[in-house]
């Protein structure tokens, strides 16, 4: 038998005619690193039946550093269903397949899907770590709460871990976790029961994590207290930890940080924010209620914020957020691209005096997003940030506001035909009742279509700073109820540059309404001569 060596040289040969090679099998000759990596963007199901090919091609499966187990299961399927799937979605047969591997076969990474025991995912994390498992990505369902392998805390050659269980598990004590962990650069960790452990204000500290880079922790149903204080973490992810009251993060690397639907807005008693990043450059606060009291502090490298506020109890959130939003607000004053989700702008929107003070502190600001049902709501905002160059305008439609639409439109229709109807009965004998009824109808008309053109009208001293800066504009979800926005903008914008408009198209009576509103739009006059139309 011709060994590969020998088939190489053969290759090399420049007498060897090409037409000898004629299915020749150049594959299997690829070094190692290459056939694994080749072999990991495939489901794991046909890596296995690679093995039938040769004895080259089953030691490549037994050495396979990359092992995803959850390739097996069809996208979106519980996790309980998965035992009943496929042989291999059970974790005993993935323990199998572990055991048979040699020693010197590490395991650089595992991931899995599975229905088992606490003592089957016990064994199996055990093969795992005598194979040098560095990422391990487990999403398990067992049939009662489980407690945190403790094999884990101690391997040395993990970097990264993800944990998602379901119902949930515990996570070990305080002093247990401060002897382990020491390698680790990404946590992930989904579905934590705490029992007695409701405040963690030693546990992520750089004691017990001295190399995390990644925190992330979800459904974390009774943290009441958490701080942070890993000296390298650079990213932290925070998500549905509804009891949560009071945050502190003090890493001064941290470079992301993203809380979403956190915190308590039914507390009693006071919630509290206390942030020291120095390095922090994106912020996203989103879908959480208004804490009572924040103190946000050397974010002085902060370049992206991303706000937005849910109100739980009007009256209550309504004194929070007198108190709050501002000094919330003042620790974002260094960032240089601001977001304000719909609920917010419409609660600021509101109250000129507060809008004020909320957005005197922002000096670097030059990129704007709003995003609103309601257009006139966006006017108090724009005239406290003359100095921005960017703004985006993302209108939502909210059923209360299509509602409200549908019905105007329905007004506006009924008094074109009720005003068609009038005069040509005024065309007979002239009632002077039909007379009056005529002319109201009209002046109603009137006010209808002429309400947004005079708001914004109103507002063109009080904006004129910012149209003086303002050069770029993208509205996304626009109709034909903004073009009063877009004539305005044309009309004032000194030296807007780039107008951008998104316009939906569900069908095809959509294609040829926006036809003929761009049409109406290209005709708009300009204040300036380089300002460039697009639509999208």
């Amino acid at each position: 038998m011709e060994t590969r060596s020998a088939k190489r040289r053969k290759l090399r040969n420049p007498n060897h005619s090409s037409e000898n090679n004629t299915g020749e099998d150049r594959i299997t000759d690829l070094p190692d690193a290459i056939l694994h990596h080749i072999l990991f963007l495939l489901p794991i199901k046909l890596v296995v039946q690679t093995s039938i090919l040769s004895k080259r091609w089953r030691t490549l499966w037994h050495t396979l550093p990359d092992l995803d187990f959850t390739s097996i299961v069809p996208s979106g399927t519980r996790v309980k269903k998965i035992g009943s799937l496929n042989n291999l979605g059970n974790g005993s047969v993935i323990t199998r397949i572990l055991s048979l591997r040699d020693k010197l076969s590490d395991v650089r990474s595992l991931r899995f899907d599975a229905c088992m025991s606490f003592s089957g995912l016990q064994a199996l994390i055990r093969s795992a770590v005598r194979l040098g498992v560095q990422e391990l990505d487990i999403r398990v369902e067992t049939s009662d709460i489980f407690n945190f392998p403790r094999s884990l805390i101690t391997h040395d050659c993990l970097r990264v871990l993800k944990v998602k269980a379901c119902p949930s598990f515990r996570l070990p004590p305080s002093r247990i976790v401060r002897s382990g962990f020491q390698t680790l650069q990404t946590l992930s960790l989904s579905d934590v029961y705490l029992d007695k452990q409701s405040s963690l204000r030693d546990m992520f500290s750089d004691c017990s994590f001295p190399q995390l880079k990644k925190l992330h922790l979800k459904h974390c149903d009774d943290l009441i207290h958490l701080r942070v204080g890993c000296l390298v973490l650079e990213e932290l992810v925070l998500k549905k930890c509804s009891s949560l009251q009071g945050l502190e993060i003090f890493s001064p690397r941290l470079v992301t940080l993203k809380v979403s639907s956190c915190f308590d807005g039914f507390s009693v008693t006071d919630t509290w924010v206390d942030i020291n990043t120095p390095r922090l450059h994106t912020l996203v606060w989103v879908d959480n209620p208004i804490t009572s009291n924040n103190c946000l502090q050397n974010l002085v490298c902060l370049h992206e914020a991303t706000i937005g506020f849910v109100l739980t109890n009007l009256y209550v959130d309504a004194k929070k957020f007198q108190s709050g939003s501002p000094s919330f607000l003042s620790g974002l004053s260094h960032a240089v691209s601001l977001t304000l989700e719909h609920k917010f702008v419409q609660i600021i929107s509101k109250n000129n005096s507060l809008v004020a003070i909320l957005f005197n502190p922002f000096v670097k600001l030059n990129s704007l997003e709003l995003q609103t049902s309601e257009v006139t709501d966006l006017a108090s905002v724009l005239m406290v940030c003359p100095m921005i160059h960017t703004l985006i305008i993302k209108i939502t439609y909210s059923h209360k506001r299509e509602k409200r639409v549908s019905i105007m439109n329905s007004i506006q229709c009924i008094l074109i035909r009720f005003s068609n109807h009038v005069s040509i009965l005024l065309q007979g004998p002239c009632y002077h009742e039909w007379d009056i009824i005529a002319y109201w109808g009209r002046l109603l008309l009137d006010l209808l279509n002429s309400r947004t053109e005079q708001y914004w009208d109103t507002k063109a001293k009080d904006l004129e700073p910012l149209l003086h800066h303002l050069k770029v504009v993208k509205i996304q979800g626009f109709s034909e109820d903004h073009i009063k926005l877009v004539e305005f903008l044309l009309q004032h914008g000194k030296v807007l540059q780039d107008l951008i408009l998104g316009l939906e198209i569900n069908n095809s009576s959509d294609c040829h309404r926006h036809e003929k509103l761009k049409s109406r739009i290209m005709g708009l006059s300009r204040s300036s001569l380089d300002t460039k139309l697009a639509f999208h």
